[in-house]
């Protein structure tokens, strides 16, 4: 991001900037110009939208978290545009820092001035942000991409001994079904590991599971995936994930 930020600025820039050049020339830098922005803009974007990430581990709070940055995502749009047609005056009016002879140098100068004041938000936003969530060290490449080609969601908790002695830990992880044709087990238990833990231990489990951990057995006396919401728990946690299509076991055991 500390790389991206000012490239983005000076593209900006380049952006509002017009060669002298003939109009097949302006085409060009046009084009080379926008993509360059563009580009340098995902390089601000994906670390930005990623900080949700690690600033809270509750759904919920990353959702009010979202509101408010596209609250002010478009509140810093607004005032943007707002402030543009009186900065271009300015420029043409008290010239600061060049000679301006054209609205092109205007909005120029405009642009550096907005840029400017991005910058400084943009890093003072990432300057202020403490990390609340920690970070979890990878499973195997090999591992990650088996999960990702069978769509197999992964739940991962984080168990903390608290106490002041080593003990032992069962965590379980249960699966709840909110709609379904008929009503299956309000609670069913998917997964369990055991941990020992020393004095303020923290250690991190990981589960995965399977499409027909999730599947029960309809009136057909077929085991069935349901579209629909799940809710995943372990200890006080909870997670919701969702199955998009229906799906029917022809074998009789899945």
């Amino acid at each position: 991001m500390r790389v991206s930020e000012p490239l983005k600025e000076a593209a900006g820039v380049l952006l509002f900037t017009t060669p002298d050049w003939n109009n097949e020339g302006r085409l060009i830098y046009a084009y080379i110009t926008y993509i360059l922005m563009m580009t340098v803009y995902t390089g601000i974007n994906v670390p930005y939208a990623s900080m949700l990430g690690v600033m809270t581990s509750d759904s919920q709070e990353k959702t009010v978290f979202s509101s408010y940055r596209m609250f002010f995502a478009y509140g810093g749009s607004f005032i943007a545009l707002f402030a543009w047609k009186p900065l271009c005056n300015f420029f043409v009016n008290y010239q600061p820092l060049w000679t301006v002879n054209t609205q092109a140098d205007a909005w120029q100068g405009a642009m550096i001035v907005i840029a400017a004041l991005c910058f400084c938000l943009f890093i003072g936003s990432f300057m202020l942000t403490r990390e609340h969530v920690k970070m979890r060290a990878g499973a195997a490449l090999g591992s990650d991409f088996k999960a990702l080609v069978r769509n197999f969601p992964k739940v991962s908790v984080d168990v903390t001994n608290s106490g002041k002695r080593a003990g032992k830990e069962s965590v379980l992880l249960y699966s709840s079904d909110l709609i379904a044709s008929m009503v299956p087990d309000g609670r069913r238990l998917r997964d369990f590991k055991k941990l020992e833990l020393q004095p303020g231990e923290t250690q991190t489990v990981t589960f995965s599971l399977a499409a027909n951990d999730l599947a029960f057995v309809g009136y057909d006396g077929r085991w069935r995936l349901e579209e629909g919401d799940f809710v995943l728990s372990a200890g006080t946690q909870q997670v919701k994930v969702a199955c998009e299509k229906t799906f029917v076991w022809d074998t009789p055991n899945r």
